[in-house]
């Protein structure tokens, strides 16, 4: 994790451990913080370091325990860094001291890796330090003095940010004499036009084109089910959709859905403490997106999630203009390939979650924060900003914004290893 060359400091970061490990192991870390000196241990995913403070990371020490505290035998964790005027230095292990002390210079960047030596006692096959919500592994054998089993790292990045906005992901505009309509009220939907259907509360759009809906729907879902290769426009015309056990807005299929804001209007979505899950994928957001999705037009989106998240795209998630006044338990927004703002205003206030997030958890080409404007409010979440990598070249941030290491506009850092925070 973190930058080398670009003169970026680490202020903080977490490491957990993934991977086959044996149940009592734990990893423990201790970090030297400008002006704060030596901190207390902590251990397994626990933030270390300072949070808008604008302090380096000077040293960091690093080992594995089991359940009592003692060296967790069979495995050695191993890490090195990038230490200011320094460069690369050696591996250190075991709870050894890397970095300095006294000479005010930070430390840059981090990499770790678990060792299964050959006292094993357990039935693990090796470990790698990450987050626990990644699947990412590769293996290589390394060092004499362990056994032949795999040495398990953290991945290392080949992001490339894609900074462009297309023209139909800014287009907002649309021909409502040719859209098929929809009016919601209450449980009933009237259509208007063809490619959408409704029956049970559920609007169910199956073509490609343009879907303009308006209306109260007090127990009902906006469902998009096209072909793969389909694109849909679906414009929010002042609708207020509620739905107690699922997404309000499920983007089942299609190749790409553009949500446009109807300018002048205000749009609403809520749904319920739990969910039912209906087919193979796991519905978790009020707006969840299995297509690439783009949200654009001036108007209003107000989303209360109170199972989980408040927009989940598994692809791209793209946002080019609007207001949003997002709260949620999770995440407000999560693009996993990607999360892209060129303007808007967020308010955002995630009570267990990031305000802002993107990551991929197989592919280190993917899971990037891209933000080229806007205004941001982002209150009350474990983070306002995660990403595997985050580019920002605009944007304002509000009070209760980003925590962690922030890159300066416009640069674009490496990769960090899963369970790190930028």
């Amino acid at each position: 994790m973190g930058t080398e060359g670009q003169s970026l400091r680490l202020e903080g970061f977490w490491i957990e451990l993934t991977g086959t490990v044996p149940e009592n192991a734990h990893i423990e870390y201790q970090v030297h913080v400008q002006n704060e000196g030596w901190m207390d241990w902590v251990s397994d995913g626990e933030f270390a370091g300072t949070r808008d403070k604008s302090q380096r990371i000077e040293a960091i020490r690093i080992r594995l325990v089991d359940d009592d505290g003692n060296a967790m035998s069979g495995y050695s964790v191993e890490y090195r860094g990038h230490i200011q005027d320094q460069g690369d230095t050696d591996w250190v292990a075991d709870g050894a001291e890397l970095g300095t002390t006294g000479l005010s210079r930070r430390l840059e960047a981090l990499e770790i890796q678990i060792l299964q030596t050959g006292t094993d006692n357990g039935d693990s096959d090796g470990a790698d330090s990450g987050s626990s919500d990644s699947d990412d592994e590769s293996s290589e054998d390394t060092d004499d003095s362990t056994s032949s089993s795999a040495a398990i790292a953290s991945p290392t990045s080949t992001i490339v940010v894609d900074k462009e906005f297309s023209n139909r992901e800014q287009d907002s505009s649309y021909d409502l004499s040719t859209a098929t309509q929809a009016v919601f009220n209450g449980t009933d939907i009237q259509v208007t036009g063809t490619g959408a259907t409704a029956g049970n509360g559920i609007l169910t759009i199956t073509k490609e084109g343009t879907y303009v809906v308006t209306g109260n729907l007090t127990e009902g879902q906006i469902r998009v089910e096209t072909a793969d290769a389909e694109k849909v426009q679906l414009v929010l015309n002042g609708v207020t959709i509620h739905n107690s056990n699922s997404a309000p807005i499920y983007l089942k299929s299609a190749d790409k859905v553009f949500i446009t804001l109807a300018d002048g209007t205000t749009n609403t979505l809520t749904d319920g403490t739990e969910y039912i899950q209906t087919d193979d994928n796991t519905v978790d957001a009020v707006i969840f997106s299995k297509a690439d999705l783009a949200i654009n037009g001036s108007g209003t989106l107000n989303i209360t999630a109170h199972y989980k998240h408040g927009i989940v795209s598994k692809d791209d998630l793209v946002i080019t203009d609007g207001i949003f006044d997002i709260e949620s338990v999770k995440a407000g927004f999560n693009g996993k390939d990607a999360l892209k703002i060129k303007d808007g205003i967020f308010n955002i206030s995630s009570s267990a979650g990031k305000g802002l997030t993107s990551k991929h958890d197989s592919d280190t080409t993917k899971g990037y924060v891209y933000i080229a404007g806007g205004t941001f409010n982002i209150a009350n979440c474990t983070e306002g900003i995660e990403g595997t990598a985050i580019v920002t070249s605009n944007g304002n941030t509000g009070t209760g914004g980003p925590g962690g290491t922030r890159p300066d506009p416009g640069t674009t850092p490496p990769t960090p290893p899963t369970g790190t925070a930028v």
